[in-house]
């Protein structure tokens, strides 16, 4: 049996990137405590779906599962606390309540396409 190359897995390809910036392109939005949140959007009619990746990934990651559903939806990927262009939390051992507000306040910017 053939083992996958994680290497190969995690460089996304040209098609991939070109693909990332016309139709699920970057955006990054600032919370009234400085704090950056950046996500990727598509989509513009419908109801508002906000996908929320695992450990390790970001964002980006949506891109395939996004596509599909930016025909129907707006779609809001963010990347959490950390990840990406997205500040961290403050706190020394952030709780699940603390990434669930930083989620809820820039989504809700986000939806409402304010930066």
């Amino acid at each position: 049996m053939e083992q996958n190359d994680y290497r190969n897995s995690c460089s996304p390809s040209q098609d991939m990137l070109a693909a990332l910036d016309s139709g699920f392109a970057q955006r990054v939005t600032q919370l009234g405590n400085g704090a950056r949140v950046a996500y990727r959007s598509g989509g513009s009619a419908g109801p508002v779906i906000v996908l929320l990746h695992g450990i390790s990934s970001g964002a980006a990651s949506w891109l395939p599962c996004a596509s599909l559903l930016a025909a129907h939806a707006r779609v809001i990927a963010w990347d959490a606390p950390g990840y990406g262009d997205s500040s961290p939390l403050s706190q020394a051992q952030p709780r699940a309540a603390d990434y669930a507000r930083r989620c809820g306040n820039g989504c809700a910017r986000s939806a409402y396409g304010q930066t």
